[in-house]
This record gives C-alpha cells, sequence and structure tokens, in this order.
C-alpha cells in the first residue's frame, strides 16, 4: 500500500479541542499513526502541510451531488462526505443518501444503501406521523433527521417577517412557522424518547426551544445553514437572488441568535444547503423564483469569519455532524479514515482535501 506523510502542520482533534503539531502518517486509505514532526520513517511521499491545520475531513449535513460541478464544489469546500439526497451517487466525496423518513401521509422506510432517514425540505405531515415515526424507529438507531415548518403559518411567504419584507411588498414569514414547529416536535420527542435532529434552524425562538430541551436531557441536536449565521434579510435588497433561500432569511436578531447557538453548543454542526437552481428557475421575480444556491464551496471560511475558535470551527464540521448522522468519519488519530481537510485557517481557505488517502483538490493560496 502506497505511503503519504503530511509533513508541519498542526493537528485539530475536535473531539477535545487540542491543537498540536504533528505529522500525520497515511498508509493506504487510513491513518497509521500521528508523530512528532520530523518522526515519520523516511521514504513515504510527503505533502509539506507547514502553517496549516490538518483537520478530519468535513462532513455536510445537507448537500447536493447530482451534478460533477456539485462534486466539485463540495471537495473545494474541504467537505470528503455529503448527506444527499437524489441520485447521490458519486464515490468522492463519499454520498451518505438520505431516504425519504415520511412517504406522504405516511411513514417512509430504509431503502438499498441508506443509513439516514430524512424529511428533506418536507415537515412531517403531521405530529401523529412523527410520533409513530418516533415510536418505531427510537430503539433502531436510525439518525432521523426533521425539518420543523408549520406551513399553515409559511403560507407563500418568501423572507423573514420584518421591515425588509414589508419594504419590498414581499409575502413574510413569521418566526412562528419554524418556533411553533420545533415547539410541537419536542413535545412529541419528549413524550416518546428516541432521538431526534433538526435541519437548518433559523430563528432566535426555535434556538431557545432546543437550548431548553437540551438542558432537560433531551436527545435533541440541529444544526443551521452557513447562510443563516452569515447573512440576514437586507441581502434581499434590490430582489438580489442571493437571498432566496428557504428557509428564508429573516432579520438581524435572528442571525445573531444563530451565531450564539454555534458558540455555546446550542447547534451541533453547520451545513453548506447546497442546493443550486436551474437557470430557468430563477427568471422570475423574486418571489416566483426556486429557492437554493450554490454554497458548499465557501462554508469554512465564513464560518471563520465569525470569530469562532478554531477548534469549535473544526467540530461544527466534523466531529458534530458525525455523531448526528452516526458516521465513522469526524475523528483524525491512528486506524480513522485517511478524509483528511488541511486548512488555513488564518486566510480561511482550504488548501487541501484528502478521501481514502488521495488528494482530491488542491487550493489556490490567495
Amino acid at each position: 500500500m502506497s505511503g503519504l506523510v503530511l509533513r508541519g502542520g498542526a493537528v485539530v482533534d475536535p473531539r477535545t479541542g487540542a491543537v498540536e503539531p504533528r505529522d500525520v502518517v497515511v498508509r493506504g486509505t487510513r491513518v497509521e499513526a500521528l508523530v512528532a514532526p520530523g518522526a515519520a520513517a523516511p521514504g513515504a511521499e510527503a505533502l509539506d502541510v507547514s502553517g496549516l491545520h490538518v483537520c478530519p475531513g468535513f462532513i455536510d449535513l445537507r448537500g447536493s451531488l447530482d451534478a460533477d460541478d456539485d462534486r466539485l464544489d463540495a471537495l473545494a469546500g474541504g467537505f470528503t462526505t455529503v448527506l444527499a439526497e437524489g441520485r447521490a451517487g458519486a464515490a468522492v466525496p463519499r454520498a451518505v443518501r438520505c431516504a425519504s423518513l415520511f412517504d406522504g401521509q405516511g411513514l417512509g422506510a430504509l431503502e438499498a444503501g441508506t443509513t439516514v432517514l430524512s424529511s428533506g425540505y418536507q415537515a412531517p405531515p403531521s405530529l401523529g406521523v412523527l410520533r409513530r415515526a418516533l415510536l418505531y424507529w427510537r430503539d433502531t438507531g436510525v439518525p432521523l433527521l426533521v425539518h420543523a415548518e408549520d406551513a399553515s403559518l409559511t403560507l407563500r411567504g418568501v423572507l423573514g417577517a420584518g421591515a425588509t419584507a414589508a419594504g419590498l411588498g414581499l409575502l413574510p414569514v413569521p418566526e412562528a412557522a419554524e418556533a411553533a414547529a420545533v415547539a410541537g416536535i419536542i413535545e412529541v420527542l419528549e413524550e416518546c424518547g428516541g432521538a431526534l435532529h433538526l435541519n437548518h434552524l433559523s430563528c432566535a425562538g426555535s434556538l431557545r426551544l432546543v437550548r431548553e430541551a437540551k438542558a432537560r436531557g433531551l436527545k435533541l441536536t440541529a444544526d443551521a445553514a452557513i447562510a443563516h449565521a452569515c447573512a440576514d434579510d437586507t441581502l434581499a435588497r434590490g430582489y438580489a437572488q442571493a437571498a432566496r433561500i428557504w428557509p428564508p432569511l429573516r432579520p438581524a436578531k435572528h442571525r445573531a441568535a444563530v451565531v450564539e447557538a454555534l458558540r455555546d453548543g446550542t447547534l451541533d454542526a453547520v451545513s453548506s444547503d447546497h442546493r443550486p437552481v436551474q437557470a430557468v428557475d430563477r427568471e422570475h421575480t423574486f418571489d416566483a423564483n426556486a429557492p437554493g444556491g450554490r454554497s458548499a464551496r465557501d462554508v469554512f471560511g465564513r464560518l471563520c469569519s465569525l470569530g469562532l475558535p478554531l477548534a469549535r470551527v473544526i467540530a461544527l464540521l466534523t466531529s458534530g455532524p458525525a455523531a448526528i448522522a452516526r458516521l465513522e468519519a469526524g475523528a483524525l488519530g491512528a486506524g480513522a479514515l485517511a478524509d483528511l481537510t488541511v486548512v488555513d485557517a488564518a486566510k480561511g481557505q482550504v488548501r487541501y482535501t484528502l478521501v481514502n488517502g488521495m488528494v482530491h483538490h488542491r487550493g489556490q493560496q490567495a
């Protein structure tokens, strides 16, 4: 088996927060050892990562791998594993295909090759169906990922309720459309037991409810999309299409709540929510256009811009999502998968992305 040594970098352990100078010895598809700088046996190919940080490969809890461009975007963003819907046939990065948690008004089922059940961008048909899902799946260890939304409150809204939506004449989406759904989901979880994950939370009320539920000991995890941590509804001024995403962007206080929840552990992961939109679906007015956008490439840099400690940034992209999806990935040590992301933390750049011990992306230093 071929050997590779990543020399001169600092290894980030997202589980402990430790950052230590170590050379990473890769043998085949696994990490063989972490050794003191310069202590690796000679003979193996060397990759100079001096001044950089070596991390477990990033994991995206919500992304698209439907096209080759999506795969390249993911690798450029440092993602070595992506939970994806649709075709998701890529071997690099690793595609974890999600099956539908709900099928119409009933429960979905695990399909061949899937290990995760997700409601996608659809809310549970009812709290009763969600209750049945929890009772059915709670003892199996299968991760259940849920989108929280009360459609009777969302209606046809496209932007979070606030001054920007009013000024642009856009139909608003109230905070309660998400927070009320989160409250109901938590009540069902508290009664039934088991574990649930809430995808792409976007408002202060939802995050307060999750924080309180965790304090009570519920097995509840949650993530936010990078857009909700880095932008608010003012991005939509001028009807900018970059603001046409779902869940919608909201006023600044909600963005601040997302950042604080990333900092204090209320949120366990950050997703790209990479959801490309075809040009034909962006030829209409802001409210008639399909939501989505390309966002996988710059997640690390945008997350670094929030001022979080580096170890916390890495945990939100590695050990956090790995625990949620119950994946082998997300750790870096002897015997771990040789899925690695090498970053320039000072510049917020991904410099190398390795899958199975092979370099699949080399970033250009700015």
